[in-house]
């Protein structure tokens, strides 16, 4: 029987000793009493150790649940972070097929090698202007797909689209969520104009003034900030020379 059942049998006059005699209620008063005070000593005594475990409780849990889904995101990336490819019609988003393997570009997470192909612009002084590490974009498929879908660039890379030939150029900016600098390019390595800030998700067309072979597209703003002006010429390192510019005449 418990301590309830007890508080409940003495007020009712039915409590009992073992073998049972009964126990006349009016001698028992003091025992209520005692009994009652037991059980309101028990549940206060409950009620503090909820209110103090609870929270903490509820904290282990919620920081428990913090870290497996912060150690879960760690271990995610992009869908298709891995996947096979031949070329980078097979990587989903913005990912880009490197060595076999649909891989975070090199212009979003930054890193670079020795021999990482880059780019160098030089004044009409021959002294330095600006230098960025590029991406290339020489194919169809990689011309097509760009910039496309991608959040973030850092400042010192861009992405460099390299044609066969000279001809009248125009991007948009559909799918591409990052505004841009674009800077057109002659097949001497010219600086022929310059497109700055261009808006993301946006058709219109930002069209070269002249023949271009090449198109390097930068992060809004930077192109103005190092300096780059038409006229000035495009360097190229750790690039196949088959896509050097051409001497001037």
């Amino acid at each position: 029987m418990s301590v309830l059942d007890d508080v409940a049998n003495l007020i009712g006059g039915r409590f009992s000793r073992p073998g049972g005699k009964a126990v006349a209620p009016g001698h028992q008063t003091w025992k209520v009493c005692l009994l009652c005070v037991a059980v309101l000593v028990a549940a206060v005594g409950c009620e503090q150790k909820t209110a103090k475990t609870r929270p903490d409780q509820a904290r282990a849990e919620a920081n428990g649940t913090e870290k497996g889904a912060d150690k879960a995101a760690s271990k995610s990336g992009p869908e298709g972070v891995g996947k096979s490819c031949a070329t980078i019609e097979d990587c989903d988003s913005y990912l880009s097929c490197i060595e076999g393997s649909c891989q975070v570009p090199p212009a979003v997470t930054g890193r670079h090698e020795s021999d990482t192909p880059r780019v160098t612009f030089i004044d009409g002084n021959g002294d330095e202007v600006a230098e960025f590490y590029v991406e290339l974009a020489i194919t169809p498929a990689e011309q097509t797909k760009g910039l496309m879908f991608r959040r973030e660039m850092k400042d010192d890379w861009g992405m460099l689209f390299i044609y066969p030939d000279e001809a009248p150029r125009s991007f948009w900016m559909q799918n591409t969520f990052i505004p841009l600098d674009m800077i057109f390019i002659d097949g001497r390595g010219r600086v022929v104009n310059i497109i700055e800030a261009a808006e993301p998700l946006t058709r219109v067309r930002r069209q070269s003034k002249g023949p271009t072979r090449y198109v390097l597209e930068l992060v809004a703003g930077r192109a103005a900030e190092v300096g780059i002006e038409p006229g000035q010429q495009l360097q190229l390192d750790h690039i196949d020379e088959k896509h050097a510019p051409r001497a001037p005449k």
